[in-house]
């Protein structure tokens, strides 16, 4: 009898270690074959930016299962600190801050996260900078990496699919195709991709920055980025574009059914005239003269 309690008691004990090692999770980079390796598979991540700084909470979910029937199999999101800290010592982690609720999102939906806490983000964030800048050829930039970094996954973190805009500027754009033909040559070199933006979202507030290389450019409270969902959060020509391009590699999309282009809301034009500063003391109700009209 008592060698069977002793067995009991040691099966019991070992049951915790045989779970662990059957569900043992694990991210490593193979330098040999040139990849990431999660749970021990070759692993490429499809991944897509999105900033829930920019976003009302109650569409977080929306936005992250439309990202997600696209094709993806990751997000990319910054926590902007300044945005928790608006006062000194004084942290908000609620509401439309509350950045466990939304890792939470991604999770339940299937997605994972590459984080980017900071403290330094470029985001065209209040308080941060622009140093990035845009190649013409995709590919090439992997091989300048290689002459760095001869071994190891290819990664690109920022691919761009829109720009911003600046007070005063054009409207930026990029064109829907050649976004899908980079994207799709990348992913056939067996790059990993993120997406910036996949939605851009809003500025409220005063959260935009701005750049200053010969000039200072103040970023628009429009976040739209010109990229796959709109800044309303509508799939686009260009997200459709970019789905049929995953589902080179990822043949399961089939089976998570068609994304519709449709429009939730109007878009409302703007014509403001004349300019005044903001901090202008003269402030009349006939300073500024707003005309805008429907579409």
């Amino acid at each position: 009898m008592k060698p069977l309690i002793t067995f009991v008691l040691l099966s019991l004990c070992l049951l915790p270690i045989i779970f662990v090692l059957v569900n043992s999770r694990s991210f490593s980079i193979d330098y040999k074959n040139n990849c990431f390796r999660k749970d021990g598979k070759p692993f490429q991540f499809i991944s897509g930016s999105i900033h829930y700084s920019r976003i009302p909470r109650e569409y977080w979910k929306d936005r992250l299962l439309k990202m997600y029937m696209t094709g993806l199999n990751a997000i990319q999101v910054y926590v902007p600190w300044n945005f928790h800290e608006t006062v000194r010592g004084v942290f908000n982690f609620a509401g439309d801050r509350d950045l466990e609720y939304f890792l939470n999102l991604a999770n339940q939906i299937g997605l994972l996260v590459i984080l980017r806490p900071g403290p330094y983000i470029c985001a065209e964030w209040e308080m941060v900078t622009v140093t990035s800048s845009c190649y013409t050829n995709i590919t090439a930039a992997f091989i300048r990496q290689r002459r760095f970094e001869p071994k190891g996954p290819l990664v690109n973190s920022e691919f761009y699919t829109g720009w911003l805009d600046h007070w005063g500027d054009k409207h930026a754009s990029v064109d829907t195709v050649k976004v899908s033909k980079m994207l799709g040559e990348m992913l056939s070199m067996g790059a990993s991709v993120n997406m910036y933006m996949f939605e851009g979202g809003t500025n409220f507030g005063y959260w935009n920055g701005a750049d200053h290389d010969t000039r200072f450019r103040s970023v628009v409270t429009s976040y739209d980025y010109n990229a796959p969902l709109s800044e309303a959060g509508d799939p686009t020509d260009k997200l459709l574009a970019i789905r049929d391009v995953i589902k080179n590699v990822r043949a399961y999309i089939q089976s998570l059914g068609s994304i519709h282009i449709f429009l939730n809301v109007f878009e409302r034009h703007l014509i403001c005239s004349p300019r005044m500063h903001l901090f202008d003391q003269n402030f009349t109700k006939n300073s500024i003269v707003v005309k805008y009209y429907f579409h």
